[in-house]
């Protein structure tokens, strides 16, 4: 019956935040013995209660904070996204994203492009025949991490995964996002690419 489905679903959720309560109380044993369980744990999605915390957990950035009060710096949101920024620029380079020289963004452009062309060589053609270059519609996906390309609960559930396995997950939803959206994408030209209907596309297929 719905009532039944619905305590099961219940239910289970509570064995879930049991679970992240378990992994997240002995942190860093737990990280040793149960690697494959809890990322794939974080697969599935951290709950909105403990995603704060586990996220600075799996960036290694409760360890800085313990060394400054951290029972009186976890109370502060600020505090907290600070230092999981600061762990995301140093510890999954996304700070040399941002150098002048960019060299890490134009790797990843050139990763992604051969990505592309390797699984989805209909729309990588269609892409070189409007002259549509991978950075002119992916850069902000690896500068932002897609949180500025999908929505709030999906692009958290990509940071999940992110911090936990770092850059290869937004290379997966790129291409996954480019083969959603393929037919769509293919009926562009130049200019309606240009004109942003390319995220337009992604965010209907995301």
């Amino acid at each position: 019956t719905s009532s039944t489905h619905d305590r099961t679903e219940d239910g289970g959720e509570e064995d879930l935040w049991v679970k992240w309560g378990h992994i997240a109380n002995d942190w860093e044993n737990n990280w040793k013995k149960q690697n494959v369980q809890i990322r794939e744990l974080v697969r599935r999605g951290i709950p909105l209660h403990f995603r704060a915390l586990v996220w600075q957990l799996l960036c290694g950035a409760t360890e800085a904070l313990r060394k400054k009060l951290y029972a009186e710096y976890i109370k502060m949101p600020e505090e907290e996204a600070f230092a999981v920024l600061v762990k995301i620029m140093e510890d999954f380079k996304m700070r040399d994203m941002f150098k002048p020289s960019m060299a890490e963004l134009g790797l990843c452009m050139f990763q992604l492009e051969n990505l592309v062309a390797e699984y989805l060589p209909d729309l990588n053609q269609h892409f070189q025949s409007q002259n549509f270059h991978t950075s002119m519609y992916a850069s902000s996906w690896f500068l932002t991490l897609f949180t500025t390309a999908l929505s709030l609960p999906l692009a958290c559930r990509i940071m999940d995964v992110f911090l936990s396995e770092g850059m290869e997950i937004i290379f997966k939803v790129a291409l996954a996002m480019l083969t959603l959206g393929k037919e769509e994408l293919m009926s562009l030209d130049m200019e309606g690419m240009l004109k942003g209907a390319i995220n337009e596309v992604i965010v209907r297929v995301g």
